[in-house]
């Protein structure tokens, strides 16, 4: 099953087969697609990605290249502007280039958060996957080969025509898209026809639909085909027995041999492959080995990609301080008692709020009621206290775990044989209490000492598991720094031990509020506690280091708080996190 989120996606997905269990995006909707991925990993169901990220260059070409190109009045004046676009050097109201062609920081953080959401890739061609794995920097364990097509292509219906013209096929999308193609070939001698929806058409080339394309391939000399983000559209092409023109970025290449490439925002190369194609032969199909189906469910992974089965399993203790939140602590709760890991201990702190003990009962947790309020530290040091469990890990009564939270940190901490471990987290902002109204990118990243000495480096306890032995050694929270209490551990802990890190987002850190860029306003009083941290931890032989704390203890003052870099964006409506919802096809 694929389920769709954008325009683009949803081209895509029709025409393809895999019996996995996948998500596919485009950049005009990856907001969506996250909130499908969280209810997935929430139920504990693994997804293959089918992500559609543009070249800067191409993201460019199909914004802008039809609106530059409308106010040249002459032949030479649109290769004047194809020439500025090939050359990267046009300037849009003082903008430049560079600026309006690439990805936006809010898209990019979406995009890196769904990349780490998904188990596996679904690789639309290999050349694809891998820049995406590099720009977003992660590679996924497993990845998968679909059966590609297009379903907007017609059938031959007879053998091939006298050729006597060249076609360029962009289906249903505009002529607007593709300028840049457009105004290479408008001076051709032989016609040329564009098949599209709609947008401008230069003078010199006819415009066909789809639905009178089949002859015109037929009888075409050559075919270009725009397609700039998946071979399918090639493959389909290329019944026609007819030379073929691709754009590099396509990845036709790989599937089919023969063709002749070109980059879409560069007039003189598209001419080229055009002129190539009319020469050459007709482009025969690669064979490619199959790949297995995506596992639709999170059950066991390699030792490169998450949980196993065990045959010995340590008890973890997971430790749930509450207070006052009746309504958000059961879905905490069942996330803990959803685990795949099969030995778990939940015990629950009632940090002196109101009561909660018919919810413990419900859940199986061991109850532990403090007498008076004394902070997310205090209360954590309680439930440490109380634990039998081997391992530590750590859920506040409004955040969840994804199903292979526990047994992803206990593998890591186990093949490691180290003695603290830290899995990803998204961030979820939350409306009512049981809904969604927005994500940002959360922490995607292992601990960089050098840095965990100014700030946090993760989302706090949620993404951590700490065998028990660290806090006999290190001791329990430092209350007094309530609630920075998790940073100053964090540190503690990164002076002695290595921080283990999963690259596998395996829980959903959530926060109310109205939160802009980065996201967390913590009020000034944060800067106190960070300094007291810094006191606890000392480096006077670290002058550089002095200072970058100085300064940011003086930006926490600046701000009202700790503002971090994070990007965060609302969805269209509220969602819950249960419900299917009407997103996606």
């Amino acid at each position: 099953m694929i389920k769709a989120f954008g325009e683009r996606a949803r081209r895509w997905a029709k025409s393809v087969q895999t019996s996995g269990n996948v998500i596919a995006a485009d950049e005009s909707a990856f907001l969506d697609a996250i909130l499908e991925g969280v209810r997935r990993r929430a139920r504990g169901e693994s997804f293959g990605l089918a992500m559609f990220l543009d070249e800067d260059p191409n993201r460019f070409t199909r914004a802008w290249a039809a609106k530059l190109l409308s106010s040249a009045k002459t032949f030479d004046e649109r290769r004047g502007v194809c020439g500025a676009i090939m050359m990267g050097a046009v300037m849009v109201d003082g903008k430049r280039q560079a600026e309006l062609g690439g990805i936006q920081g809010e898209a990019f953080a979406h995009a890196r958060a769904l990349w780490c959401l998904a188990d596996s890739a679904v690789v639309v061609s290999e050349a694809a996957y891998t820049r995406l794995a590099f720009v977003l920097g992660r590679s996924h364990g497993s990845r998968t080969e679909v059966v590609q097509g297009d379903v907007t292509v017609p059938e031959p219906t007879g053998p091939a025509l006298d050729a006597d013209h060249v076609v360029i096929w962009a289906g249903n999308r505009s002529a607007d898209e593709i300028a840049i193609t457009l105004c290479a070939l408008e001076e051709l001698h032989i016609p040329v026809y564009v098949v599209c929806k709609g947008g401008r058409v230069p003078e010199t080339i006819h415009r066909a639909t789809v639905a009178q394309a089949e002859p015109l391939l037929r009888s075409a000399a050559a075919i270009v085909d725009t397609s700039d983000d998946q071979p399918g559209t090639a493959l389909a092409l290329a019944r026609f027995g007819v030379p073929l023109a691709v754009a590099r970025t396509s990845g036709a290449q790989e599937f089919l041999a023969g063709v002749s490439p070109y980059d879409g925002w560069n007039r003189d190369l598209v001419l080229a492959a055009t002129l190539r194609a009319l020469s050459s032969a007709a482009p025969t199909v690669i064979a490619v080995s199959s790949a297995p189906p995506l596992s639709s469910r999170a059950k066991s992974r390699d030792r490169r990609n998450g949980a196993t089965v065990r045959e010995r399993a340590p008890r973890v203790s997971v430790i749930t301080p509450s207070y006052n939140r009746r309504t958000l602590l059961p879905r905490a709760l069942e996330s803990i008692k959803r685990q795949d890991y099969p030995s778990v201990e939940m015990v629950l702190v009632n940090d002196a709020g109101e009561e909660i003990a018919d919810i413990a009962e419900r859940f199986g947790a061991t109850l532990v009621n403090r007498n008076e309020n004394g902070g997310h530290g205090a209360a954590l040091n309680s439930g440490i206290e109380r634990a039998s469990g081997e391992i530590i890990a750590f859920l506040d009564d409004d955040d969840i775990f994804f199903p292979d939270h526990l047994s992803s940190l206990v593998d890591a901490l186990d093949l490691s044989r180290g003695v603290a471990a830290h899995a990803d987290a998204l961030m979820g902002i939350r409306g009512a209490p049981d809904e969604l109204v927005g994500f940002s990118s959360g922490a995607v990243s292992g601990v960089d000492i050098e840095e965990t000495l100014v700030v946090c480096p993760f989302l706090g306890m949620i993404s951590a598991a700490i065998h028990r032995d660290v806090f006999r050694e290190i001791g329990p929270f430092d209350t007094a720094l309530s609630p920075n209490d998790d940073y100053e551990m964090i540190l503690r802990i990164a002076l002695r031990y290595d921080w283990i890190h999963v690259d596998r987002v395996t829980s959903l850190w959530s926060f109310g509020g109205e939160y802009t860029h980065w996201l967390q306003r913590t009020g000034v009083s944060y800067a106190g506690l960070y300094e007291e941290a810094y006191k606890r931890h000392p480096f006077p032989d670290r002058p550089l280091l002095a200072i970058r704390r100085r300064e940011f203890v003086q930006n926490i003052r600046n701000k009202g708080g700790v503002v971090l870099n994070v990007t965060s964006s609302r969805l269209t409506k509220p969602a819950r996190l249960k419900e299917e919802g009407p997103l996606g096809t």
